[in-house]
């Protein structure tokens, strides 16, 4: 996880009362899962999910251009005090062109910090953090990582994502993990200021 801790500090997001607004952001070059959520812990609400999607075919320099001003409508639009991006990762993983220009999203995507500050996080931690508190039986004998981050999503903030493309399902985990994160912070920054 990469935080810009100092922005952090500097916004005042470590400080104050329970609940602040978050973006989660599943970039890719075809399709762009965002989520706006009020994270308040286990009691978080989903207030708005959208994919941006780009034409097959369609020149890198235009998707990417696409991809970033829908997300900076969508940031200027719902004003994210954090806005957590999922890490691309190549690990185990061949390099392809389309690896590569997720990367390139992402880099324009950190253009956004000027707007708030952004965490970073690797796919397979946050899916891990959110599928990890979903009881078994709630999953209806699925074994599918994806049906399970539906489902710890969905009973975190009592959404219900019916035919919800999957990027936007992804986006509400990054935002609700990168929000359980923060808070974390917050807390630490509490002890630590108040000499406990």
């Amino acid at each position: 996880m990469i935080i810009l801790k100092h922005q952090l500090l500097a916004t005042g997001l470590l400080e104050g009362e329970n609940g602040m607004l978050i973006m989660g952001i599943d970039p890719g070059t075809r399709n762009t899962g965002l989520c706006l959520i009020n994270h308040d812990g286990d009691r978080s609400t989903i207030i708005k999910t959208q994919t941006v999607t780009t034409l097959k075919g369609l020149d890198l320099i235009k998707q990417i251009c696409k991809i970033y001003d829908a997300v900076f409508y969508a940031v200027m639009e719902g004003s994210p005090e954090l806005i957590g991006i999922e890490e691309f990762s190549y690990q185990g993983r061949t390099i392809t062109d389309d690896a590569q220009n997720v990367n390139r999203v992402i880099g324009v995507l950190y253009l956004l910090s000027n707007f708030a500050p952004i965490m970073m996080l690797q796919a397979a931690d946050w899916k891990l953090a959110l599928s990890r508190g979903v009881p078994a039986s709630s999953l209806g004998g699925s074994r599918s990582l994806d049906f399970a981050i539906r489902r710890g999503a969905e009973l975190r903030t009592g959404y219900s994502f019916g035919n919800a493309k999957q990027h936007e399902i992804d986006a509400a985990g990054v935002a609700l993990v990168a929000g359980d994160r923060a808070a974390t912070l917050k807390r630490i920054v509490a002890r630590v200021t108040s000499g406990r």
